[in-house]
């Protein structure tokens, strides 16, 4: 046959004989560095029969390849074939290397070993491959079936960023890093111009805008709900006299409602109390941003401004004293079917008023209504008056919450695309 080729197995080999009568393989095991001693009457040295067959087999087809595995923040993780003498850096080096995010200071090594030739043992070791002054790298040797896992460095993350916007000295988007505050980040744009309304800062967050959309998704589920039973029943309820026209009106505003609703995009605004900028560093709204965190300073405004179902939506120039009722007025106050129980005001802050908040707010019985309650309250530049639809029939049902949801997010919505739309 020529001789045995580079890297035979000469500790085993497989004689196949063919048995008679029965026409049956017999297996027997060779050691062939015994049988090819040359010694004559070697009993290693199986004598051969017709048909025998002689399987000789290389080194590496008799055992299990030597493997060690890396996953975790490497470019390439997965099982490399372990070479004698391989450290953890010949293996990272295979992988690819190390991803940017990665902690070489800290690589976890998990190994399995029999001790005693049956019992098992677990041992967890680190590496450090970061050199420094004074210490060499602690790189050791690998075994069979090793696993080293590297983690993400402590703390790393992409660059976060946020867009600064409006009235300030140098617009546009900045970097930041964990923990920056709000102060901190309208300094570094260099403050705001002389025509900012510092109070009327429009700050929105995406974290806060998706919680706010997923419960606008559901109000505007239910209202649909709601509707189609509003719809189902408006037959029987026609009968009665004035049934018809009545549920006719609610049915045209709830549908107007369900529109506007399907239409709404949550604004994520955060309520910021902001007077002026010195004033913000250390107090509770100095707030920590977060990335995608988006500030507009809006110009100061003149006006107040009056939508929803008012006679005439406008926006008038704000005059000392004035309340609710007199913006309401001059408007030409609520529409027939407008909803005065829902009457909301939007400061320019994002903060929402009431009667209902109102009268919660004070601990005295009729109190609210002794000072003047909703219509009482005196407004500034920069605050918007909002009057919804009538759908108080509707309010009075289950789907009331999915109702004031909508029309307080219309509200907001509205009042700061009056707040940064026009100066007036």
């Amino acid at each position: 046959g020529g001789g045995v080729a580079e890297h035979t197995s000469f500790k085993y080999a497989v004689l196949r004989r063919m048995t008679y009568p029965s026409m049956r393989q017999k297996f027997i095991q060779v050691n062939l560095a015994k049988a090819l001693t040359g010694e004559p009457r070697n009993p290693a040295d199986e004598m051969l029969e017709p048909l025998d067959e002689v399987d000789i087999f290389n080194e590496d087809a008799l055992r299990q390849a030597p493997v060690a595995t890396v996953t975790g923040e490497v470019q390439l993780p997965g099982s490399y074939a372990l070479n004698p003498g391989m450290k953890i850096s010949d293996l990272l080096y295979l992988a690819g290397g190390l991803k940017d995010d990665a902690d070489f200071r800290k690589i976890q090594v998990d190994r399995t070993e029999i001790v005693d030739g049956g019992s098992t043992r677990y041992v967890r070791l680190y590496a450090n491959l970061r050199k420094s002054q004074g210490r060499t790298v602690d790189d050791p040797l690998l075994t069979r079936n090793d696993q080293v896992y590297v983690t993400v460095a402590s703390g790393y993350h992409d660059p976060w960023m946020v867009m600064v916007g409006g009235e300030v000295m140098r617009p546009g988007t900045y970097p930041i890093h964990r923990d920056e505050r709000l102060s901190s980040l309208l300094i570094s744009c260099g403050g705001f111009t002389s025509s900012a309304f510092a109070k009327g800062i429009v700050f929105t967050r995406q974290s806060v805008q998706q919680i706010e959309q997923e419960r606008l998704n559901e109000s505007v589920t239910q209202l649909t709900q709601g509707l189609a039973q509003f719809t189902m029943f408006n037959a029987v309820s026609s009968d009665a006299p004035g049934g018809h026209s009545n549920n006719t009106a609610m049915m045209v505003n709830l549908q107007n409602l369900l529109t506007q609703a399907q239409t709404q995009q949550a604004t994520g605004r955060m309520v910021v109390h902001m007077e002026d900028l010195n004033a913000l560093a250390g107090s509770p709204d100095d707030v920590v941003l977060q990335s995608g965190d988006t500030i507009s300073i809006p110009m100061t405004p003149a006006s107040v401004s009056i939508l929803g179902s008012v006679n005439e939506p406008s926006s008038i120039t704000a005059q000392p004293g004035w309340t609710v009722r007199d913006y309401l007025y001059r408007a030409g106050g609520p529409t027939p079917y407008a909803d005065k129980d829902l009457i909301m005001v939007v400061k320019a802050d994002g903060s929402v008023i009431t009667q209902t908040g109102l009268n919660a707010a004070h601990t005295f019985p009729f109190s609210s209504v002794i000072s003047g309650g909703l219509m009482g309250e005196h407004l500034v530049a920069g605050d918007t008056i909002y009057v919804p639809s009538d759908v108080q029939t509707f309010i009075k049902t289950q789907y009331a919450l999915s109702v004031s949801t909508i029309i307080a997010n219309a509200a907001q919505a509205f009042a700061v695309v009056a707040l940064l739309a026009t100066k007036l």
